[in-house]
């Protein structure tokens, strides 16, 4: 009688692993692209709801290629919690603009439609207006947020522009990083090379923890950042 002396190897499972991200947008930014790339006229309000969806594609795209890792001798099979941040101009002194209407009308279903995948999720959507670090007494009682007014008119010209939107964000992507028990990875969705100092700052209070940091833009031909366009350890 013959005897099989072969060994069935069993398949060894992935380890599942949960990663927050926490993601920070320049809403204008967003829509200004979502514009050009769809031939929009700049008189064209796009639906949130879209550009919501752009923003989470390159969410997708550059999160995919983590979705799985070797770690300490281990497969890893990673399942991505998200949460937004949106930055922009959403209040008109104290009146919530039309965008920030549009924007408080999504609710948790709409979230969860953003993606079809099991291994990411849009687990939360807030707003840049308050603070993630500051004094309750900072909180302006008409609005409820520490930045009002953040869509202002100019002088005598009735011309609108940003205010405290790009260092709202860059104070919130620092605050994020420097948190020791925090674990989430941190990505800057934007174009506005002014964020670059705060993602510098914010890269080295991460460095040597294991978490990932990014900056979804356009390469630069004069700074050292261009690495950074990819999710790598801080």
């Amino acid at each position: 009688m013959e005897i099989d002396t072969t060994m069935t190897v069993a398949k060894a499972i992935p380890t599942a692993e949960k990663v927050p991200v926490t993601v920070f947008v320049d809403w204008n930014a967003q829509i200004c692209e979502f514009r050009l790339e769809n031939g929009l006229e700049d008189s064209e309000e796009p639906d949130s709801s879209e550009v919501l969806y752009h923003v989470f594609g390159k969410l997708r795209n550059l999160l995919s290629g983590q979705r799985q890792d070797r770690l300490n001798g281990k497969q890893v099979q990673r399942r991505f919690e998200v949460h937004l941040r949106l930055y922009h101009g959403w209040h008109e002194e104290r009146r919530q603009t039309p965008r920030r209407q549009n924007l408080g009308r999504i609710g948790v279903e709409d979230l969860s439609n953003l993606s079809s995948d099991n291994w990411v999720s849009v687990r939360s959507l807030s707003f840049g207006d308050y603070a993630l670090r500051a004094l309750d007494k900072r909180i302006e009682k008409t609005t409820g947020v520490h930045f009002p007014a953040t869509y202002r008119c100019q002088g005598t010209n009735k011309i609108y522009s940003e205010k405290m939107v790009d260092t709202a964000l860059v104070a919130d992507l620092v605050v994020s990083a420097v948190q020791t028990d925090e674990t989430s990875w941190l990505i800057v969705v934007g174009t506005d090379i002014d964020l670059m100092p705060g993602i510098y700052a914010a890269e080295s209070y991460m460095h040597g923890t294991g978490r990932k940091l990014a900056f979804i833009k356009r390469r630069d031909a004069w700074l050292r950042c261009n690495d950074l366009h990819e999710l790598k350890e801080a």
